[in-house]
């Protein structure tokens, strides 16, 4: 007999009877995967917080040069360089979207500069590459003294502003890439005490984003295939749990990921994509998240004004390539209002029924081609074609392209399942995909999702003589927690009563 246990105590009356318990029985599927420790399963969570993922624009962050009230020209550029043809770059896969541009630059390579009535001084180098959609910042022999500040921004007044960077930047290494700017020019602003102490820094590299009329040249397909279906269609807390990732892996890059809950559900920024798009800390350190980046309504094709763009990369605590995952802990905090999805464990069997959530193609926020999208399926085989291991989803709804890899798979309890790994090419004819399952690689990412206290199989067993009366033979078991538990009760004897 299965029953589930929803009250925390439960008695059972025998007679004459041999008693046993077995708690958390987890389901252990007849495949060749034999799952390892009990199947485990956590719930999602939205965050309630007013936190905003540490993201700050020129509206609401006091530059040195407004403190001081300097003037910068636009128009005196440190470096521009010149507009790059897409059709003379090679561009190593369908979801890269940029390049990177050698420079050489530092403080001093036509610099605007203008010293404080306290002394201290504001340095602006101009950078500009030109016809770029989006630019960043590759600094190396990062050094400043003390109190020094650099920033990196973009000309626009809500322009994000990227710092302020301090010591020895933020991985403290002298060398990392700043955020992604919106358009071909950013600005860098250094500001300074005195022009003695601090080392400064060089600036070797910027990343050029191509604008969508640009990618198009590499394909006669349209920006978006148009059966692809809107996520905003099917309102669901787990659309606000999946984001688009830009990252730098000598070049830039798009994939997707989902942000997910752990056991201690203490709101720990976890974030799942795939190896095949964040294979090292390296490119990890360069992680950006954009949020929420959504239509407002099914089909209104108008993008949700509230998005955000998460700065800061991030640390990677787990990969693998055989099962093609990578689990990220954000550097900052996840938004407010984000979701941290729930997953399970547990295998998935044929002709389970799934739905995916992902960012297709190679667009960025404020562009709306790549708004979030929803497939829906079943798997068709745990063994899958372009992932061996993995599940086989024949969509029957929607599908994925390049941008998509990294999303995640759930099914109709809304747990996590899979991650995006491979697939049929993009096409609106019998499209599938192949999924890392989560339960083979879960045993690598375990200690970090799953830090409480472990379920336990019990045997409890009873063995007495029963009498009548106040002598009765009463067994009894308690279940703790306030959810629902499953057990199994198996009772032997001559006589129930």
């Amino acid at each position: 007999m299965k029953t589930k246990i929803k009250r925390p105590i439960a008695f059972v009356m025998l007679s004459g009877a041999f008693l046993t318990v077995l708690f958390s029985l987890p389901n252990t599927p007849l495949n060749s995967h034999a799952q390892i420790g009990p199947q485990r399963k956590v719930p999602g969570i939205a965050s309630t917080s007013s936190d905003n993922a540490g993201m700050h624009t020129r509206a609401n962050t006091v530059l040195p040069s407004v403190r001081y009230r300097s003037q910068i020209d636009l128009n005196q550029a440190s470096v521009t360089l010149d507009r790059l043809d897409i059709r003379s770059v090679t561009m190593r896969a369908p979801n890269q979207i940029g390049v990177n541009r050698s420079v050489a630059v530092s403080p001093k390579t036509r610099a605007q500069k203008s010293v404080n009535p306290d002394g201290s001084q504001i340095t602006v180098l101009v950078m500009k590459s030109s016809g770029a959609s989006g630019i960043g910042v590759h600094f190396r022999n990062f050094a400043l003294a003390a109190g020094e500040e650099v920033y990196v921004y973009g000309p626009a007044p809500d322009s994000i502003v990227c710092g302020p960077y301090t010591n020895k930047g933020p991985w403290g290494s002298g060398e990392f890439w700043s955020g992604t700017l919106v358009g071909d020019t950013a600005i860098i602003e250094f500001y300074t005490r005195n022009d003695k102490n601090g080392k400064g820094f060089q600036i070797f590299e910027i990343s050029h984003i191509f604008p969508g009329l640009d990618l198009r040249l590499r394909s006669a397909e349209p920006n978006v295939l148009n059966c692809e279906v809107d996520a905003s269609c099917y309102p669901n807390s787990l659309n606000n749990a999946v984001a688009r990732i830009l990252f730098n892996d000598n070049g830039e890059f798009v994939c997707t990921g989902t942000l997910l809950n752990d056991r201690a559900q203490d709101f720990a920024p976890y974030f799942l994509t795939a190896n095949h798009c964040v294979p090292t800390q390296t490119v990890a350190q360069t992680v950006e998240v954009y949020w929420f980046y959504q239509t407002t309504d099914c089909n209104s094709g108008v993008l949700r004004d509230d998005w955000v763009h998460q700065l800061g990369g991030a640390n990677l605590l787990a990969t693998e390539s055989s099962n093609d995952f990578s689990l990220l802990q954000l550097a900052n905090n996840a938004p407010g209002g984000a979701y941290y999805s729930g997953w399970t464990s547990g295998f998935q069997s044929t002709g389970t029924v799934v739905f995916g959530l992902h960012h297709p193609d190679g667009y960025l926020p404020p562009d709306i081609p790549s708004y979030l999208r929803r497939s829906a399926g079943t798997i068709t085989n745990t063994n899958g074609t372009c992932l061996a291991s993995g599940y086989r989803i024949d969509w029957t709804s929607g599908l994925t392209e390049p941008g998509s890899s990294g999303s995640g798979i759930w099914n109709s309890d809304g747990d996590l399942v899979g991650v995006l790994s491979c697939g049929s090419l993009a096409t609106c004819s019998n499209p599938y995909d192949n999924y890392s399952k989560f339960a083979d690689f879960y045993s690598q990412i375990q200690p970090y999702l799953d830090s409480g206290p472990l379920p336990y199989l019990g045997n409890i067993s009873t063995r007495a003589f029963v009498q009548t009366g106040d002598n009765v033979l009463i067994g009894g078991f308690i279940v703790q927690g306030s959810g629902p538990k499953r057990v199994i009760i198996r009772a032997i004897g001559p006589e129930l009563g």
